[in-house]
């Protein structure tokens, strides 16, 4: 008998690859699927016609829930405490990061700036987000230089995979647990990535820390790092290549005179080098 199953999406690409997965191994019997406001348009036709999709934040108004087997989550909203206590099994989120490390948003620039490791989680949801004990995860290793666009697509790839093998698992009933080491949790919210991005001319920063965060902010043109002089504050969005290099030193970047040639000329192009490898980096202001 197949389990009865309720899933929860944000109509994101992966959210989408959850559902065609689930659906593609016949061995769920979908009742409903809660999907964010504003994200009806992403689902088919055809998916619209064989499920029932509820839209629904899940902030107010709670969606008529019975009991069920097992849900599966890739959502943007909190799941209530009220809702997962109604699966037999639980609720199984996927998340793109590797927990207990960056929990929460932009797992990509935290995990370059605090040289955490990167990859993906499936765990077992609780009442707080991301924190729920361990199903299966896959780390990425050589991250080396690759910008924060190539990391968070790297990311995803990987968590296609966890997906693939959570419910592969599931299916032969193999529900594993693994508690998360708190110790090692860190958690962000969306409002703390501008505060980490933000530069004062004043400050020294060494040249490695400097490209970390040009390199987790490298991501599309409107992704970049705040310089700061006094009442001036620009917003710099870069990018980079990479050459070999025998500079090996740790130096302070000179803060100052980068946003002095760059509030005049509106770009620049700069060299900082980092271990072996000198970067060639490619600056302009962004209105």
């Amino acid at each position: 008998m197949n389990l009865q199953t309720i899933l929860f999406l944000d109509g994101s690409k992966t959210s989408q690859y959850l559902l065609n997965y689930i659906i593609k191994t016949k061995k769920f019997d979908i009742k409903k699927v809660i999907i964010s406001p504003g994200c009806n348009k992403k689902f088919s036709d055809k998916i619209k016609k064989k499920f029932i999709l509820i839209i629904s934040n899940l902030k107010n108004k709670q969606p008529n829930l019975k009991k069920y087997d097992i849900g599966f989550s890739y959502y943007d909203f909190k799941v209530s405490q009220h809702i997962l206590e109604k699966a037999k099994i639980g609720v199984v989120n996927f998340h793109p990061s590797f927990l207990p490390y960056n929990r929460g948003r932009h797992s990509v620039f935290w995990a370059i700036n605090n040289q955490t490791p990167l990859g993906a989680t499936s765990h077992w949801m609780n009442k707080k987000f991301d924190d729920g004990e361990i199903f299966l995860q896959k780390k990425i290793e050589n991250v080396k230089f690759q910008n924060a666009k190539t990391l968070y697509n790297l990311q995803l790839r990987y968590l296609n995979s966890v997906i693939e093998s959570t419910i592969k698992s599931i299916i032969i009933k193999k529900f594993i647990r693994k508690k998360q080491d708190s110790r090692k949790a860190t958690y962000h919210f969306a409002s703390d990535i501008k505060v980490a991005s933000t530069l004062h001319t004043h400050q020294k920063i060494r040249n490695d820390r400097f490209f970390r965060l040009l390199q987790s902010t490298n991501f599309n043109n409107k992704t970049g790092i705040y310089l700061v002089n006094g009442k001036k504050k620009i917003f710099i969005t870069s990018n980079y290549s990479i050459k070999k290099n025998n500079y090996k030193k740790k130096y302070d970047v000179d803060l100052k005179n980068i946003f002095e040639k760059i509030n005049k000329s509106k770009k620049i192009r700069f060299t900082i080098c980092v271990g072996k490898f000198k970067i060639i980096i490619n600056s302009k202001v962004k209105k």
